[in-house]
């Protein structure tokens, strides 16, 4: 084997390799979106714990927060509508859509529901849920969890007081809700901060 015939032909290996392990667009959207979503998505009854949060993640629906947000999106939907996605194979569509589907939830919270202007149980969400979602993880319980969960009750104030900038027109049976569910909400958190 000559010298110059095995350098090309590890040359052409790389180049090769180089081009399987291209970025893919899809892939980099991928990441890119569920990156800002774990810190973005807004905490719900029916998503507790089904996303993992950065370390030190504290909600943030402040004005500028959400202005944020809404400029990200677009960034997102339009690198997904640039993408010719029709001559992909079937699997590789299913993966598009999904993501497709996913901007689409994000942008139905910023734009329809609006619930960070309209549902005063949001910031509970906000505050309480994030709280809840750690204590709801599986066991143990060491310092260092425990003293993570209580890094998150001491937030609360902050977001609870932007509920009073966002929510000028509170849906009526959403603000009813919101009153059940905060009945005795004292004794139950100090009884948990106790525990802990």
């Amino acid at each position: 084997m000559s010298q110059p015939g095995y350098r090309t032909r590890i040359l052409a290996l790389a180049l090769v390799l180089c081009g399987a392990l291209a970025a893919d667009p899809l892939d980099d959207l991928a990441r890119d979106f569920w990156q800002w979503r774990a810190i973005h998505q807004p905490v719900s009854g029916d998503d507790m714990a089904r996303i993992d949060r950065p370390a030190d993640w504290t909600p943030d629906w402040s004005a500028q927060s959400v202005a944020q947000q809404k400029e990200a999106l677009a960034s997102f939907e339009k690198r997904w509508k640039e993408m010719d996605a029709g001559r992909w194979a079937i699997p590789r569509q299913v993966d598009y859509r999904l993501i497709g589907s996913a901007l689409s939830r994000a942008g139905w919270e910023l734009y329809v529901t609006r619930n960070w202007q309209r549902n005063p149980a949001f910031y509970v969400d906000q505050s309480l849920g994030a709280v809840y979602e750690r204590l709801l993880q599986p066991p143990p319980f060491d310092r260092a969890r425990s003293t993570e969960i209580l890094r998150c009750m001491n937030p609360l104030p902050h977001v609870l007081d932007k509920a009073k900038d966002h929510v000028n027109n509170p849906v009526l049976s959403m603000a009813e809700e919101l009153i059940a569910t905060l009945k005795d909400i004292r004794p139950r958190l100090l009884k948990a901060i106790q525990e802990l």
